[in-house]
């Protein structure tokens, strides 16, 4: 569910004005993908 006011899908580089895509679990993914391996069909957002 996309934010009402603004989209969450990108992001801007802090210290630059490079905007690139929002990387899942903000870059960590590889390291904490296994803690939601058994939650593929909930829904892990408020």
């Amino acid at each position: 569910m996309a934010h009402p006011r603004w989209s969450q899908s990108t992001e801007t580089l802090l210290g630059t004005d490079e905007t690139v895509p929002t990387k899942i679990w903000n870059g960590y993914g590889e390291f904490v993908a296994g803690m939601y391996a058994d939650k593929k069909n909930e829904r892990l957002f408020a």
